[in-house]
């Protein structure tokens, strides 16, 4: 059976009701180092505008939460893809999205696990350059690189 594309799929902003699917979804996708179901709540008071689903036939297949940071810039703070869903171009699809209304900030920025190199090279496609490296961003042994993005 072949699998839906993009074109299949929706790009649309989280709603409350969404936020069961999107608790599910960060669960799935990031384990012990989720976000937990308050935040999603909290990001959707204050970020809402931010807060972008990908969706197909009603199923949340994916997230981007951006979000202000300090001195003008912008932060994604989350990016996720359900596993059955990802190679279909969902990832690269909310990145456009959040570029796209991203002239908000001076820059955008992100972080990524230097191991995870699909991420990596999807972001350096869109424009990102690594700006920092540090090795123990979320903890002991929790290295990020530290990606930034020019309008």
């Amino acid at each position: 059976m072949k699998q839906p594309t993009t074109e299949h799929a929706g790009l649309r902003r989280a709603t409350k009701s969404d936020l069961p699917a999107l608790l599910a979804l960060e669960q799935a996708c990031f384990g012990h180092h989720s976000y937990p179901d308050f935040f999603f709540r909290q990001a959707l008071d204050c970020w809402g505008d931010q807060l972008w689903l990908a969706e197909q036939n009603g199923e949340v297949l994916g997230y981007l939460l951006m979000a202000p940071g300090q001195q003008q810039e912008g932060w994604i703070l989350a990016l996720a893809v359900a596993e059955a869903a990802r190679g279909r171009g969902l990832a690269r699809a909310l990145l456009n999205q959040a570029l796209s209304e991203a002239e908000r900030y001076a820059c955008l920025k992100l972080t990524v696990d230097p191991a995870n190199t699909a991420a990596l090279a999807l972001y350096q496609s869109l424009g990102f350059d690594t700006e920092d490296q540090e090795p123990d961003y979320f903890g002991p042994g929790q290295a990020r690189l530290v990606l930034a993005w020019t309008p």
